[in-house]
């Protein structure tokens, strides 16, 4: 029992670490699908082969075998998983310079501009999770925040709710000065995407495994409150 415990656990493992991605739509994602492996194995029943020597306990047969190999696989997981989590701190942080480096402005405007922008994304991502624009007005341009209404409000009257969880922001790339007020750059982030209907039950999306979305957000500067506001965002497709 214990054995196909493990050969259950490594399965999952290996579901769970492989990339999920999908594509965003505007103003939420609408329960984007995620792309998902299964696999099914069988286990066949051994003899254990046990040598006692001294205080040692040598294990033998097949059984013994596949434990090794659960063993040896486990680690190799976690060894590719943790060199990839550094890829993608190196690569984020590639980015990240990048952006700095296209734009104007001294090196305390600039780490101040990528802050606003990030919390404005965040607020953004909030306020569509519950549902209510209202806490992230100041976010918005007029056009973009009519948007978003029009779109919670069909989906309340279609009785769903979409939900943005567990939002993390990964990557902030290619940053392009649009005009004096006017900026674009693109957003990494993975997150819980899922929609619910009336009864709370999951009619798109997955609740509990994060998907990863790019989305590349324009943003008009407010010179009377003095701050930048979104003004468009344009999913990308991973595909490309």
């Amino acid at each position: 029992m214990k054995l196909r415990k493990g050969i259950f656990c490594l399965l999952l493992c290996l579901a769970l670490f492989q990339p999920v991605t999908a594509y965003a739509t505007a103003g939420g994602h609408r329960g984007g699908s995620s792309g998902g492996h299964s696999s099914t194995g069988g286990s066949s029943r051994g003899s254990h082969r046990i040598i006692r020597s001294g205080n040692r306990v040598w294990i033998g047969g097949r059984s013994g075998s596949v434990l090794s190999f659960v063993l040896f696989t486990g680690g190799i997981l976690g060894i590719t998983f943790l060199k990839r989590k550094r890829q993608q701190h190196a690569l984020a942080q590639t980015d990240r310079n990048d952006v700095l480096i296209a734009m104007s402005g001294s090196e305390q405007e600039k780490q101040a501009l990528l802050q606003e922008v990030a919390q404005t994304f965040q607020k953004i991502q909030a306020a569509w999770d519950a549902g209510t624009l209202e806490s992230a007005a100041r976010c918005y341009t007029p056009r973009l925040y009519d948007e978003h209404r029009r779109v919670l409000a069909d989906n309340r009257e279609n009785g769903l709710h979409n939900h943005t969880q567990k939002v993390s922001l990964v990557r902030i790339s290619n940053y392009r000065q649009l005009g004096t007020d006017s900026f674009s750059l693109t957003f990494g982030f993975s997150c819980l995407d899922y929609t619910e209907d009336q009864a709370g039950r999951i009619v798109t999306g997955d609740a509990k495994r994060k998907q990863y979305f790019l989305q590349r957000w324009f943003f008009n500067y407010d010179a009377e409150k003095k701050l930048w506001q979104a003004d468009f965002i344009q999913p990308v497709d991973l595909a490309n």
